[in-house]
């Protein structure tokens, strides 16, 4: 960002295509208008650091959201894969349960940081989840 200053210049050194603009001024001053660079105002400094601050909490919670998603997603596959594996449901109706129950799971505990709730509540995950897989 470049910011414009008035430079003031001696009355000996006045270029000769100034010179007209000099006698329009009653002390015969020549003002020169030139770009200073690197100069940052502590208005700029101090709103460039906000934003920087408010992107970073937003990357942490978008992160610790996918974490909890993929780790309950985890507890749900290690739950109900067996069944698969074992030919009781078929490979559709197993991806179709988990995500229905993650999806379920995700939108009850949103203001949850982490996914410690599933120790508490880890039963009744599962009979979430079987309770799909016996709904196909």
């Amino acid at each position: 960002m470049k910011f414009w200053v008035n430079a003031k210049k001696v009355k000996g050194e006045q270029d000769p295509n100034q010179a007209s603009k000099a006698s329009d001024k009653p002390n015969g001053d020549v003002s020169e208008t030139k770009p200073l660079e690197n100069i940052e105002t502590k208005d700029k400094s101090q709103a460039d650091k906000k934003p920087q601050s408010d992107k970073r909490s937003s990357v942490f919670k978008k992160l610790s959201l996918l974490l909890k998603h993929v780790l309950v997603e985890a507890y749900i596959k290690e739950h109900i894969r067996p069944l698969c594996k074992s030919g009781v449901i078929t490979v559709e109706y197993y991806r179709w349960a988990v995500s229905k129950t993650t999806e379920k799971i995700m939108k009850y505990h949103s203001k949850d940081t982490s996914a410690s709730f599933l120790i508490k509540e880890g039963e009744k995950v599962k009979k979430l989840a079987e309770q799909y897989v016996e709904s196909s």
